[in-house]
């Protein structure tokens, strides 16, 4: 299909009757088309098991909020964009929220999502589009991703301590930053369908790390 694209962008060819076909059914699910084959590849971050054959190639975290649920007939995950109006118990001791202390607690408090990026092709983003159903139960949006890095420092050797001692290497954590593709649960469809019966809030991690904070997590922590 980028082959065919590109000789049309470039007025070498017509499409043909096959390629417009797919062209009408892929644009079902992925009305922006035509500017996904704009480039080769595309950064992808990916919170549930979507798939791909390619590997993830570093962890990410999201720079947003969320609220994360687990769908407990089959583990799948959904993904909503917090809003104002979400729960940050997550931030408050538990005995000072009593909805959390309760069996009832259903509702997932909004913070980060950790999961994966994933280098894709226009072909392979809408092989997702159509899975989801985006723009119906799921919505592909651009967003801001935090990815962190471990550098060495060093330093040259002329370079002493105050005690005339040569300095020694040391590792430094650094945070990028990274536009990437996430699919996001429709708000409106999802809001109606987590009841506490068929859905779950997903597993929430709060590292030693102080940069970071809580955040969501695909894998099931112990209880």
């Amino acid at each position: 299909m980028l082959r065919e694209l590109s000789n049309m962008i470039n007025g070498r060819d017509m499409p043909s009757t096959v390629w417009n076909v797919d062209a009408l059914v892929n644009s079902k699910y992925t009305p922006d088309l035509p500017q996904l084959f704009t480039k080769t590849h595309w950064w992808v971050f990916m919170y549930d098991d979507y798939p791909v054959e390619e590997e993830a190639q570093r962890v990410a975290f999201t720079n947003e909020d969320y609220l994360l649920y687990r769908k407990k007939e089959n583990d799948g995950l959904v993904a909503l964009a917090a809003t104002e109006k979400d729960s940050t118990a997550l931030q408050r001791p538990s005995w000072a929220d009593p909805i959390r202390r309760s069996a009832a607690w259903t509702s997932a408090p909004a913070t980060r999502i950790k999961g994966t990026i994933h280098l894709l092709t226009p072909d392979q983003v809408i092989s997702i589009d159509k899975d989801v159903q985006n723009g119906v139960e799921f919505e592909r949006r651009r967003i801001t991703l935090l990815i962190p890095t471990r550098q060495l420092v060093t330093f040259p050797d002329h370079w002493k301590t105050n005690g005339g001692k040569k300095i020694k290497p040391f590792f430094q954590m650094f945070v990028h930053q990274l536009q990437a593709w996430i699919w996001e649960g429709n708000r409106a469809l999802f809001d109606q369908r987590i009841n506490g019966i068929d859905y779950e809030p997903a597993d929430i991690i709060t590292p030693a790390s102080l940069w970071i904070g809580s955040f969501y997590t695909k894998e099931k922590c112990r209880r």
